[in-house]
């Protein structure tokens, strides 16, 4: 885990329409509040540039003491529509005067309106159910459960793996980091399921084979067959790259699954 030096040094200023540079960064006046951090949070929360956000308003990004960022983050982890958009305020406010901050397992009628809007993208609605969750951890271990479930209830107990990608994340928890791709992040686990393996993801870069073969060849060298595979989940495009899955790979991939009626998960 990377850390930034938290000396304060002079740096040149700035001053253009999207930012601004007017004091030493780190603010020496910032000081405080990561040393409080520091005291309260994990080592693996540590590497976020020296900065401490504010307030921000469309793709910029401010601290109290006048410098301002152009944020190229994308806020990390969520899709950026960008900061302060009103209609998004317009809805927080309401829904907070309203007074309902509910659990999302009680009905209520925005619960309805949001599933209705999700389910309108599927390429067939009809064809598709909406589970509204906390996080992408969670999601993607229910993506597992779901796949697990079907190819036993349908198939039986050899139909038991589950593919993923070299250089995947799916998440924190430990179903979701034994899908993922990185193994650096599955040390503490000493006995690992066998059940879950990865495959070389076609970034054409790391990986410069983008064929469909290589993935064959891949389960193949580890024995499994397509009857034994009870699921496969990638990522659209790889958020650790980022490395896009080729079209047609993911065409072959579809097809694949179809054949050997695998549940196809995407993150």
């Amino acid at each position: 885990m990377a850390n930034y030096d938290l000396t304060p040094m002079a740096v040149p200023t700035v001053e253009t329409k999207y930012r601004s540079i007017k004091t030493q960064i780190p603010v020496p006046e910032s000081m405080p509040i990561f040393e409080a951090l520091k005291a309260s949070e994990p080592q693996s929360m540590m590497g976020q540039p020296p900065i401490i956000w504010h307030k921000a308003d469309d793709f910029t990004v401010e601290d109290k003491w006048g410098n301002r960022w152009i944020d190229w983050s994308s806020c990390v982890l969520v899709a950026n529509a960008g900061h302060g958009r009103p209609e998004i305020k317009a809805a927080l406010r309401s829904i907070i005067d309203q007074g309902l901050l509910a659990s999302y397992v009680f009905v209520h009628e925005q619960r309805v309106e949001l599933c209705k809007m999700l389910q309108a993208l599927a390429p067939e609605p009809k064809d598709y159910r909406v589970f509204l969750l906390s996080t992408g951890s969670e999601a993607t271990e229910n993506c597992i459960k779901l796949a697990k479930t079907y190819a036993l209830a349908k198939h039986g107990p050899e139909k038991k793996y589950f593919v993923t990608f070299s250089n995947g994340f799916h998440g924190r928890t430990m179903g979701a980091q034994l899908a993922g791709g990185m193994d650096k992040q599955k040390t503490w686990m000493v006995d690992r399921d066998q059940t879950f393996v990865q495959v070389p993801f076609p970034d054409g870069y790391k990986n410069e084979n983008t064929s469909f073969d290589l993935f064959l060849s891949s389960l193949a060298a580890k024995g499994i067959t397509g009857e034994q595979i009870a699921g496969v989940m990638t990522e659209s495009y790889q958020g650790i790259g980022p490395d896009f899955l080729p079209v047609e790979y993911a065409q072959r991939l579809q097809e694949f699954c179809r054949q050997y009626d695998i549940v196809m998960c995407f993150d």
